[in-house]
């Protein structure tokens, strides 16, 4: 067996399943086993005897030449020198092209003199190397897919967690798993307080309707997932208050567990603007009175209720008299606040079943249902006028009001909610011509009154074609001197069926027509026209002066027609005076803002006629100040009866000269009544007792007589 041992040895290399290479001391080759040969494909006898860099060039200047040289030189001391171990060996497959990847290990040796061998054994890791490159594969796939589903995990805990809407999941019986933060913010919970809570603690309603033990309630649950609708219901949150809520239910499974998935939506301030908008559509937002949408709905609603009852319904509609004095002489702020007291007033006139409701403006209606006879209508029509008359007490102003009333009775089958309107109007405006603070009934006979009142507007027209109307002049008296100032022209109609009408018997019926605006068109020109006639014949008439409507002075083509009938004349703007009433005046200054000046920046003298029978104020004529105050002869004959009379007839000259108006005095019928004017003051006068009304053939001799002072 000795004898054997170095022939086994010397044999050993080439059975064995790795290669073995020994470079000698010299760096060549002196041992290459059929191993070497398979794997590098060269044969023993071409690589014995030269180095191993001549074999395979690309060895030169690695770390395998660096290890052989380095245990050729340093013997068994570079067995500590762990980079002599593990390098690769270039190699090739037996292909010729395929590389194969080698394992190197690296061990000097010392033959019996003492030289230093390489001893080098190269093994193929090929399988193994890729078995650990799959393995790392699969270790980075295994890696990327852990932080894919992290990154996933945080992207969906990152979009719960920022989400508007409340997420909240539970099992099936009911039982809090997950809050977002939308949801703390929305019902109030904190998360670590809620989880584990039932669902109920935040979903009352939607809970009550799965209530019955914890099959009942998934099975509820699952019913409502899979309808995948949306529903509102109602939430609540930890102080008891309860939300509205849009409520959409899902499921999934997780770990085998089915889950319910709760998206809720806080609607409560939605909720609310809606009912806001409903409110608005139907209500008056400033006395929360019904408006006119939800009057039309309750008197239609009232009358199908008449019919099949039997019962009355009465129709009322009212106005605020001299609403728009408060308006704008105490402004908006006041107004609204007058209005919703006179709101407050009438509401607690009436009965709890009866409608009150605010139309616009100061326009009220009122529905007043089972009635058992005309009389009780009369009776509440009563208490609210004098509710409204009492004083108002509107933060620092003592305010006093009153309103008008019109009454119209559902009477049989045949009428209708526009009828009622109607007939209410008319017994409204009835009310008013009475003079206000008042109720009126309809009857039968307002309709024809309308009718004349068209069948007027309509032969008016007529009458300006045809030429049938005509002016008449009476002058304005100097009351110191008796001289002219000057001349009012006077409107009269030549009616082919009534004979000569005076403008008071037919300008009341039109004044609210648009007929009006071409009648007082007619009246400037011809009043211009004669006073230049009188001025071409040597007349020396101060100024003409002319009534006009709020209707007129309103009309948006008044000024450029005022100054074409001027320049026509070759009239200076300051020798015409317009007169208009309070009323037109208010009236005026809320539909033509700014015309009253641009009337005074023209030129154009102006007058308030009537003066105190209207709704004016001191601080609204000197926010819109006249040259002119025709008081109303009413107080003229009160004057000369009682002693109060006369002291308010001195207080109102007073007031007119205080604003820096001069003071014309209408009706001076005789001596007294002349000599109380000159006693207190006053500029001018008119009255029969001075000069009536005459043609401008008659006028023209009066300018030449020069003085009207009887006596």
């Amino acid at each position: 067996m000795n004898d054997l041992a170095p022939l086994l040895l010397m044999q050993l290399p080439d059975v064995s399943d790795f290669g073995v290479v020994v470079v000698a001391p010299d760096g060549r080759i002196n041992l290459w086993n059929r191993w070497m040969e398979a794997a590098s494909g060269i044969p023993r006898e071409d690589a014995l005897g030269k180095p191993l860099t001549e074999l395979f060039p690309d060895i030169a200047g690695t770390r395998l030449a660096s290890a052989i040289e380095t245990a050729l030189e340093r013997g068994l001391s570079s067995l500590l020198t762990p980079a002599l171990n593990k390098v690769l060996f270039p190699l090739l497959g037996k292909d010729g092209r395929t590389p194969v990847t080698q394992m190197v290990a690296i061990k000097p040796l010392a033959d019996d003199n003492g030289a230093h061998h390489c001893f080098i054994q190269v093994t193929d890791i090929t399988e193994a190397a890729a078995r650990e490159v799959l393995l790392r594969q699969q270790a980075r796939r295994m890696e990327t897919l852990a932080e894919n589903h992290r990154q996933s995990e945080l992207r969906t805990r990152a979009i719960v967690d920022s989400a508007i809407d409340a997420i909240i999941t539970f099992d099936g019986a009911g039982e809090i798993i997950t809050f977002n933060p939308a949801a703390e913010r929305i019902f109030g919970h904190p998360v670590e307080n809620i989880v584990g809570e039932p669902i109920k603690t935040v979903l009352p309603v939607c809970g009550d309707q799965v209530l019955g033990g914890p099959a009942a309630a998934a099975e509820a649950w699952s019913k409502m997932a899979q309808t995948q609708s949306i529903r509102e219901c109602t939430g609540r949150r930890i102080d008891g208050t309860d939300i509205d809520l849009e409520l959409s239910i899902g499921t999934m499974i997780v770990e085998d567990q089915r889950l319910f998935v709760a998206t809720a939506r806080d609607i409560t301030l939605r909720k609310q603007a809606e009912a806001r908008v409903q409110y608005l559509a139907h209500y008056d937002s400033l006395t929360d009175l019904p408006n006119r949408v939800l009057f039309q709905e309750r008197i239609g609603q009232a009358l199908l209720q008449a019919k099949r009852t039997g019962r009355q319904v009465a129709l009322m509609m009212l106005d605020l008299d001299k609403f728009k004095e408060v308006n704008d002489t105490l402004g908006h702020h006041v107004g609204d606040l007058l209005l919703k007291a006179a709101a407050e007033r009438i509401q607690g006139s009436v009965r709890e079943s009866d409608t009150v409701a605010r139309l616009g403006g100061d326009e009220f209606a009122v529905i007043l249902t089972n009635l058992g006879s005309t009389s009780d209508a009369g009776h509440i029509a009563e208490a609210i006028v004098t509710s409204v008359a009492e004083p108002f007490e509107l933060e620092k102003h003592e305010l006093r009001t009153s309103v008008s009333v019109g009454i119209s009775i559902f009477s049989n089958g045949d009428d209708n909610p526009e009828d009622l309107l109607k007939h209410a109007d008319l017994a409204l405006y009835r009310a008013k011509a009475k003079g206000r603070n008042t109720y009126e009934f309809y009857v039968p006979q307002m309709d024809a009154m309308v009718q004349a009142h068209k069948e007027m507007e309509r032969e008016l027209r007529r009458a300006l074609r045809r030429e049938e109307l005509s002016l008449e002049y009476q002058p304005l008296v100097d009351a110191e001197s008796g001289t002219i100032t000057a001349v009012e022209a006077l409107l009269r109609w030549d009616h082919g069926n009534r004979g000569h009408l005076d403008a008071g018997d037919f300008i009341p019926m039109v004044r609210d027509t648009e007929v009006i605006v071409p009648v007082g068109n007619w009246v400037i020109r011809h009043a211009c026209t004669q006073t230049r006639e009188w001025l071409d014949a040597g007349l020396q008439p101060a100024r003409i002066s002319v009534n006009m409507a709020a209707l007129e002075l309103c009309h948006e083509r008044f000024v450029s027609e005022l100054a074409d009938a001027l320049g026509q004349a070759r009239l200076e703007p300051s020798m015409l005076q317009l007169e208009f009433t309070e009323e037109a005046l208010l009236l005026v200054a809320d539909r033509a803002p700014g015309r009253i000046e641009k009337l005074r920046d023209i030129g154009v003298r102006l007058s308030i006629d009537d003066f105190g029978s209207g709704a004016s104020s001191l601080d609204y004529l000197k926010r819109h100040p006249v040259d002119q105050l025709k008081i109303d002869p009413s107080f003229l004959k009160k004057a000369g009866t009682t002693p109060n009379g006369s002291a308010l007839f001195a207080s109102m000259v007073e007031l007119g000269h205080s604003i820096g108006a001069t003071i014309d005095v209408e009706g001076v019928e005789t001596q007294d009544q002349l000599d109380l004017v000159r006693r207190l003051g006053v500029e001018d006068m008119q009255g029969f007792f001075l000069c009536r009304p005459l043609p401008a053939e008659g006028m023209g001799k009066v300018l030449r007589a020069g003085s009207l002072i009887p006596g």
